[in-house]
């Protein structure tokens, strides 16, 4: 290299480093105003897609978004839930969970079903027939004065949502009162969503000694924001007692085999 070539080399080093400081100092600023509880965060290029879609944003592969049965099963998702949650991640995590526990003998359940997003998923991925799912929940909008647009407006829409399912149950009514309306023998599915700390942890003592064994829990707020702390806190308590492991995933579940 000549010594133009080894000063435009320098200089080129000299111009990086300068907007590196100059864009770590734009970054720093902003996250420190407090005006919004926003943070920007500078990424290195990788060249490969990003996915980047509730709360997890990372460059590893993740073809299956593209796999023909998984866009059925997540189409069907987003015509239950009336939008798209973009959730797709977390889709896959509880559709293999879900067709890992297909090969246990046991009901599936589901507690805190909505509008029944991610069981219409399950339902079309496993191409569902008669049997058993359970749905716990009051298939209403919550108390909350800025209710969720995931809640359903009532029993009937979810239900016809789910017609073509015949193995589909809905059970009408608050957790944990609502389990005396159907005997469930043995469970190979058990998913956890029901956002209140209380009734998931009443659910899980219920089901613990029914689930078969092999079958798969999944918590879907374990690693949520703040406001799921107290069910986090929940559900690691009840894993210490009971004697399961949870992995702790970047969709925000919590996931545990029952050995």
């Amino acid at each position: 290299m000549g010594a133009v070539g080894r000063l435009r080399g320098a200089g080129g080093r000299v111009a990086r480093r300068a907007l590196q400081r100059s864009l770590d100092g734009a970054v720093g600023a902003f996250n420190r105003n407090p005006w919004t509880s926003r943070e920007l965060h500078l990424a290195g290029r990788s060249g490969a897609p990003v996915h980047d879609e509730d709360g997890l944003r990372t460059d590893h592969a993740h073809r299956f978004t593209d796999a023909p049965r998984y866009r059925r099963a997540y189409a069907r998702a987003v015509r239950a839930g009336g939008f798209d949650y973009r959730v797709r991640w977390r889709t896959h995590t509880i559709l293999w969970a879900a067709e890992t526990a297909a090969r246990l003998d046991g009901a599936f359940v589901e507690c805190g079903t909505g509008k029944g997003f991610m069981v219409s998923a399950i339902c079309e991925y496993l191409d569902w027939t008669d049997r058993p799912f359970y749905l716990f929940d009051t298939f209403r909008p919550s108390d909350s004065a800025d209710t969720a647009p995931y809640y359903a407006s009532g029993p009937d829409g979810v239900a016809a949502n789910f017609r073509e399912w015949p193995g589909v149950r809905l059970v009408v009514g608050m957790v944990p009162d609502s389990f005396r309306e159907v005997t469930i023998d043995r469970v190979a599915f058990l998913h956890i969503d029901l956002n209140r700390a209380e009734p998931e942890e009443a659910a899980v003592r219920h089901f613990w000694p029914l689930l078969t064994r092999g079958a798969i829990m999944v918590f879907d707020d374990y690693g949520g924001s703040e406001a799921h702390a107290a069910s986090r806190d929940s559900a690691d308590r009840l894993a210490a007692e009971l004697g399961f492991a949870l992995l702790a995933s970047p969709t925000g579940q919590g996931i545990a085999i029952k050995t």
